[in-house]
């Protein structure tokens, strides 16, 4: 017996070591491909770079003929691109803009990085993962992740943004009912607001946990954030106002077609009742409405207008989802929930598409593709999703990424929709595990 037991241990050490490998090689070759090192400065970066040099010279971000002039005098020829984030944003790129236009860029890639890592080991710890190696496999998973990918690629604030609502969220379900932690809770929770659409819908989850536990500590607290956004904004970018911001937001004009606008609808109304089946689980508990909530805003997100940078706040349920999978067995599954799991986990591996066209090389196609490949045929050995449906979802998953080109906008929005609906198909589990409240602590089996 106590050889058989030393054999099982030293096979999943194996196992845990195998899957590791090979997500931090899959990580880092992603994250090379969109290294700014290798290939132009990011499109999005761009544009926030040149608002901030207009906030610098006194002229307002949102003037649109300024900013794509000052684009252009950054990069001749480059596609116009309008400053849509609001003034504290403007303020804190006026900083960046200090810097030379490519050591800024390639700092701002390595603080996203950086905040994402940080955001792995808060997503770890809220999970109740203790072992070193499997916090580094969920920091590799958030790096596959195709939000994020897209994110760090065009030089978005994605992980900035979302790194101050994850301590926000660890602060309120990891430390005491104290008002300094309410306080800060509500603080933090304020700040991701920079970019409204990102993640509105767990913020106010968290400001109405935080006002339940003490409500003068935690209106003290969000009044501070909205007072520091403020006035930041005003010492540091005076040009950048507010209602010229909501000018620019009203007069922002995309939509699909009639068509596309007809299959959102019925998605969104699926999605709906999907949402409603599962808040049925949540049963008052925090952990299930933050995870109802953060899978509610990337529908919401998908429906109204699909941008992939939107729905990193995924990455909360997707990770539950993962973690409750492994605590309760393949064998709780039903076939069906573990084809959506596995479809939802393969879309966190490298895509194939370059997202502004940049590089559509082989190198650049099949490196990403392979190494994916390498880490579902890891999970297969791992025997965490049976080899059949973990081939289907490769094969699903290539018809999704190949050809390496951006797709139309109508696919993009329809892949953001069957992602957000197998994720709140399959929230019911994850709800039910934290309404228990036993954070799912994944076994040395990953």
């Amino acid at each position: 017996m106590r050889h058989a037991d030393e054999l099982t241990v030293s096979r999943t050490a194996w196992r845990q070591t195998l899957m590791v490998v090979l997500l931090l090689a899959a990580a880092v070759a992603s994250l090379a491909q969109v290294s700014v090192l290798r290939r132009p400065v990011p499109i999005d970066f761009t544009a926030r770079y040149a608002a901030g040099q207009l906030v610098d010279r006194g002229v307002s971000p949102y003037d649109r003929t300024a900013v794509v002039a000052a684009e252009q005098a950054l990069w001749p020829g480059l596609e116009e691109l309008p400053f849509w984030d609001p003034p504290p944003t403007a303020a804190a790129f006026r900083l960046v803009a200090q810097l030379p236009f490519r050591p800024a860029a390639a700092a701002w890639e390595l603080l996203s990085v950086a905040c994402l890592a940080v955001i792995g080991w808060l997503l770890a710890d809220l999970l109740g993962v203790r072992r070193r190696t499997t916090q580094l496999a969920i920091v590799c998973l958030l790096v596959l992740f195709g939000p994020f990918r897209s994110s760090i690629s065009l030089g978005q604030v994605e992980a900035l943004v979302l790194l101050p609502l994850v301590v926000a969220i660890w602060l309120c379900i990891r430390r005491p009912r104290s008002p300094t932690a309410v306080g800060w809770s509500s603080a933090l929770a304020v700040a991701s607001c920079c970019k409204p659409q990102l993640a509105y819908v767990p913020v106010a989850v968290v400001l109405g946990f935080c006002w339940r536990r003490n409500a003068s500590a935690a209106f003290l607290g969000a009044a501070m954030g909205v007072a520091a956004g403020v006035v930041g904004a005003l010492l540091l970018a005076p040009s950048a106002h507010w209602g010229t911001w909501l000018v620019a937001l009203r007069d922002k004009a995309e939509g699909p077609g009639w068509l596309l606008r007809l299959l959102l609808a019925v998605g969104g109304i699926i999605g709906i009742a999907l949402a409603v089946r599962a808040a049925r689980s949540c049963r008052g508990a925090f952990e299930g409405w933050l995870l109802l909530a953060a899978s509610c805003n990337g529908l919401g997100s998908a429906v109204i207008g699909w941008n992939p940078q939107w729905h990193a706040v995924l990455a909360l349920p997707v990770l539950a989802l993962l973690a409750t999978f492994v605590v309760q067995g393949p064998d709780v599954w039903s076939g069906r929930e573990q084809l959506l799991l596995a479809l939802v986990t393969a879309t966190c591996l490298p895509d194939a598409m370059s997202h502004v066209g940049f590089h559509t090389s082989m190198l650049h196609a099949v490196v990403p593709l392979t190494l994916s490949a390498l880490v579902l045929a890891g999970v297969v050995l791992g025997r965490l999703v049976p080899a059949v449906w973990a081939a289907l979802t490769w094969v699903l998953t290539a018809v999704l990424v190949i050809p390496p080109v951006n797709p139309p906008l109508g696919l993009k929005q329809v892949k953001g929709l069957v992602v957000c609906l197998a994720v709140l198909w399959l929230l019911p589990r994850a709800t039910e595990t934290a309404t228990r409240n036993t954070a799912p602590a994944i076994p040395a089996s990953v």
